[in-house]
């Protein structure tokens, strides 16, 4: 466990010499080592959550692979918001990298080691910028495997998919550490770097990338000297700006598009309570109640345990450790944040709208866990020199062993629980839908002209289909290249198919577009009425 000599009660971020330092290629093996091992599963096998978005990233990347391999760029234009398929201001540049992958190992191989890759930079970055803070290589070893293991990563990837959302999650580790260097260094090689991992953050997902540049702002006041804001703002602006340069081509194709994103009162967050951060624990007193008296106490939901924002037990008894021992003004910041966040969330976001740059409160969430993931570093850090003074380093080393290991135990066993319990293990190209458009697939090859699929179904599912088949499309996410006159015609057939009053039936005005099948989901039918009948189930069945 070697590292640089320090005290628990010194900061390591008052020597800006010391912000730029890296561990050891021993101490980046092991923490890339760890965010290998919390991919397994993935590759594996798929932990694929149907209703989300990962067919999205599937086929966007799907796309642009295939549009580069032949030398082309997707066609852009406003019509398109940030240029056909990426029909909204988000999953470019996740897309961009996972299409490189794909390139090099298929298209579903492609996304595993996507997901590989995105786990080893989440626990590199992490693990680069706590030995930056704490001066010892085993504390940041603690510290990646608590934000790489957290319940909050392996919800995301494990059961939502949301690939974007971890995109600039392994991206934050390393936009924080290099805004730092930049800001406590003057120089402009890690300015620029933080500026393109922000403007990447940008392009990936900007509800994300805002709380990115909130963090990389916060983590870098304690290094703010008195009477200094101006050489610190200017630092920030120039970060700002240039990576809003970066990603400037996006942002306007996308606002030239506002009418069709989601307006700012469209959604609302939800109300969740603080029950959700002990809810894991809860559950596991329920069952040794349940073993002990016959009764579970308390009675709870699967879904409650998969929306449970548990923080983990070991990683708060370490920050708790860090807050007691440890006299650093980070420690103070990070509790902070801490606090501040989970008051956000269960206090003032169920009563703002989920607005398109604002986003869900899920989001919000990650920044108790990387306060709590660097916490958790000084906690085991301060543990450390408390127990080498009073026993030895021995004593000391074989503590702090033991709690990384309880910490790994405890966040693995949930990820693996979630794999095998919290979601459908099935592979996207074993979906039901896939083999019902695998038939489809065979009736129009066997056509004589060359028909197209479209589909008004809001499912991203259905982007799967010309992955899978390999045949054109007319669906919704293609068509978002188009002119006004078109939109008006396929308006005009979205009314017919819900308001069954139009004088053609859809198939024929659908004709002009050359599509011979037609996905119309049942609740077009089922939403007419306020009873949803059997005649309306059976006649969409039948049609």
């Amino acid at each position: 466990m070697e590292g640089i000599p320090s005290r628990a009660g010194q900061s390591a971020v008052t020597v800006p010499a010391e912000i730029g330092r890296r561990g050891a290629w021993k101490g980046d093996a092991a923490s890339g080592l760890l965010g290998a091992v919390a991919a397994l599963p993935w590759l594996q096998g798929f932990s694929y959550s149907r209703g989300y978005d990962l067919s999205l990233w599937i086929y966007n990347a799907w796309y642009l692979n295939g549009a580069l391999s032949k030398g082309a760029l997707p066609n852009w234009s406003h019509y398109a918001a940030c240029g056909q398929p990426f029909f909204k201001i988000a999953g470019l540049a996740d897309s961009a990298v996972l299409a490189g992958l794909m390139g090099l190992w298929g298209v579903f191989g492609g996304i595993q080691a996507f997901v590989l890759c995105l786990y080893v930079a989440a626990s590199v970055g992490l693990y680069r910028f706590a030995f930056a803070l704490l001066g010892c290589r085993f504390s940041a070893w603690v510290a990646a495997a608590t934000y790489a293991l957290s319940w909050f990563l392996t919800f995301t990837v494990y059961f939502q998919a949301y690939l974007s959302n971890m995109f600039v999650y392994a991206a934050i580790p390393w936009f924080v550490l290099y805004a730092r260097r930049a800001v406590a260094e003057g120089e402009v090689r890690p300015l620029w770097a933080a500026a393109l991992l922000l403007a990447a953050g940008v392009l990936a997902n900007p509800q994300v990338a805002i709380k990115m540049l909130i963090l990389g702002g916060v983590l870098a006041l304690p290094l703010l000297r008195r009477g200094a804001w101006r050489p610190w703002l200017a630092v920030w602006a120039c970060i700002g700006i240039a990576a809003l340069a970066f990603s400037l081509f996006d942002l306007v194709s996308a606002l030239r598009l506002r009418d069709e994103v989601l307006t700012i009162n469209a959604r609302r967050n939800s109300y969740v309570g603080p029950f959700t951060l002990i809810a894991i624990p809860a559950y596991a007193l329920g069952l040794l109640t349940e073993f002990a008296t016959g009764q579970r106490w308390p009675a709870m939901q699967l879904w409650e345990l998969l929306y449970s924002e548990y923080p983990g037990m070991v990683a708060v008894v370490l920050a708790v450790v860090a807050l007691i021992h440890v006299r650093d003004r980070m420690v103070s910041l990070l509790w902070l944040i801490v606090v501040a966040s989970y008051a956000l969330f269960f206090l003032i976001l169920p009563d703002i709208p989920a607005s398109p740059w604002l986003g869900t409160g899920h989001n919000a969430l990650i920044f108790p866990v990387f306060a709590l993931a660097l916490l958790s570093g000084y906690g085991v850090n301060s543990l450390r020199e408390k127990l080498g003074d009073k026993g030895g380093e021995r004593r000391a080393t074989i503590a702090a062993y033991g709690v990384a290991s309880l910490l790994c135990i405890e966040l693995y066993s949930l990820l693996l629980g979630l794999k095998i319990w919290g979601t459908s293990g099935t592979a996207p190209a074993q979906l039901p839908e896939v083999a019902v458009w695998t038939e489809v697939a065979e009736i129009m090859q066997g056509l004589d002209d060359e028909p197209r699929f479209f589909s008004i179904n809001p499912d991203w599912t259905i982007g799967l289909f010309p992955v899978v088949t390999g045949l054109p499309t007319a669906n919704v996410i293609e068509l978002r290249q188009r002119t006004p006159d078109y939109q008006a015609y396929l308006d005009l057939i979205k009314r017919c198919a819900r308001s069954h009053d139009c004088g053609a039936p859809p198939s024929l005005l659908l004709a002009p577009l050359n599509v011979a099948f037609v996905d119309v989901p049942r609740k077009y039918y089922t939403y007419t009425t306020p009873n949803r009948t059997a005649a309306a189930s059976s006649g969409y069945e039948s049609g």
